[in-house]
């Protein structure tokens, strides 16, 4: 990862923005696993990417940060600038509108009915735009929930001792075989509680879109899964409309994503590594899923 902190960032104000070499730097902290981020004055934040990213690709990001606004009726940050790489950090980073309100956190709003109902519309909004493409393309969570198969197992593998595998692998054996949807629709693609901003428990912002595409319309359910108890899960249900199928594929995204939280991130970012085994938890202990994991018996427990 690149290393910079709030000296590094004033200097780079200095010179490549020196419009704005007067306005304070404080780095905001934040959970999130691809850019640090620092507040510049009352308006405007800098991300900086951990690691060396092209200006091709900080434009394909706001690109997408543009065209999600535009069907949206949160409120999104926007692109100020691209700047460029220097010595001191050597990969180009960007500028965006600061939006005033608090990050969501996964254990924030859980009992929060007008938080759930804010998210189930946000969703809602999200999947009326017509899609782009009638084809997944890209890479990751979204597409088949069967090619994420073998990857699951390793991270199963691995979390032993961090969460109880046997019956995520018992759930993940029923989930992996759902059928796939019909028709593919927009998502936001990394629907996670960071990435809300609330105010006096209404959602009012999206920060983080450079993930917008063409996916599995379950895909941003496993927000619910992450951010709610069962009750408010009910709420973004009831108010996204899903029949049983798309909200147990929305369920298994969440499981795709948390097995893989566990372990990557348990020394490097602990906060996302307990989101995952937390919402792992969830799920287990779900309604949804209770008749599916593997009953331990006093005798099976006894040799």
């Amino acid at each position: 990862a690149i290393i910079v902190d709030s000296a590094v960032v004033a200097n780079l104000i200095q010179e490549q923005l020196p419009q704005y070499a007067h306005l304070e730097v404080s780095e905001l902290k934040s959970p999130g696993t691809v850019n640090r981020i620092f507040r510049l004055g009352t308006d405007f934040v800098c991300k900086f990417p951990f690691l060396p990213t092209s200006r091709e690709d900080l434009e394909t990001e706001s690109r997408n940060f543009k065209e999600f606004s535009e069907n949206c009726s949160f409120l999104v940050p926007q692109l100020v600038k691209i700047l460029n790489p220097t010595n001191s950090y050597p990969s180009h980073w960007s500028v965006y509108t600061y939006i005033e309100g608090e990050a969501m956190t996964t254990e924030s709003h859980q009992d929060s009915s007008t938080a759930a109902k804010n998210v189930g519309e946000l969703i809602c909004e999200i999947k009326q735009r017509p899609p782009k493409e009638h084809v997944f393309k890209g890479q990751g969570r979204g597409g088949l929930l069967l090619n994420h198969d073998e990857d699951f197992r390793t991270y199963c593998e691995q979390g032993v001792g961090l969460f109880e595998v046997e019956g995520t692998l018992a759930i993940w054996d029923v989930v992996k075989n759902l059928p796939a949807p019909n028709n593919l629709s927009m998502c936001h693609g990394d629907l996670q509680p960071q990435n809300l901003l609330v105010r006096e428990s209404r959602i009012i912002g999206v920060l983080d879109c450079g993930s917008y595409r063409v996916a599995d319309p379950a895909l941003d359910l496993l927000f619910a899964w992450h951010a709610f108890d069962s009750q408010r899960r009910a709420i973004v249900r009831e108010t996204v409309g899903v029949d049983e199928e798309e909200w147990l594929r929305g369920a298994a995204w969440a499981l795709v994503q948390s097995v893989g939280l566990a372990k990557y991130y348990e020394t490097t970012n602990p906060q996302m590594s307990i989101m995952g085994i937390n919402t792992i938890n969830k799920i287990l202990n779900s309604e949804e899923f209770l008749h599916t994991i593997p009953i331990k018996t006093q005798e099976s427990g006894s040799h």
